[in-house]
């Protein structure tokens, strides 16, 4: 999930002074070039939008609440490298596809196979 978190999307481990004046006045370009590093690196079936609005104390400009994700989409799709298909994966269907995956993983207490208690044993302390 790709946050939009300024300092995780564009700013180095050791900020400098002009690292930060960036990182506060950076748009929906170094969002967008963001996204399209995650999906070189793992593919369009495994990128999603997850902000975070509510735990960072500042955004890019442009992207200053959800109500502004159709000018990201736009400058994603006027790239090129994104279908109409590609984004509905990364405003939700990614997400998803992975719940209903998950939702496919029997609990732990309905595993009754020993080969797969050993493969996935419980932590000793939740026992």
């Amino acid at each position: 999930m790709v946050a939009f978190y300024p300092y995780f999307v564009s700013c180095s481990d050791s900020a400098t002074l002009h690292d930060v004046v960036v990182c506060v006045y950076f748009r929906v370009g170094r969002v967008s070039a963001h996204i399209n590093h995650i999906r070189e690196v793992a593919g369009v079936d495994h990128v999603g939008i997850g902000a975070g609005y509510d735990g960072i104390n500042i955004t890019p400009l442009g992207l200053e609440d959800v109500s502004r994700y159709p000018y990201l989409l736009a400058e994603l799709l006027g790239t090129g490298r994104w279908t109409q298909s590609d984004l509905h994966k990364l405003i939700g269907r990614n997400l998803i596809r992975v719940f209903h995956e998950v939702q496919q993983i029997p609990s732990y207490d309905n595993i009754t196979h020993p080969r797969m208690r050993e493969e996935y044993p419980l932590h000793p302390e939740i026992g």
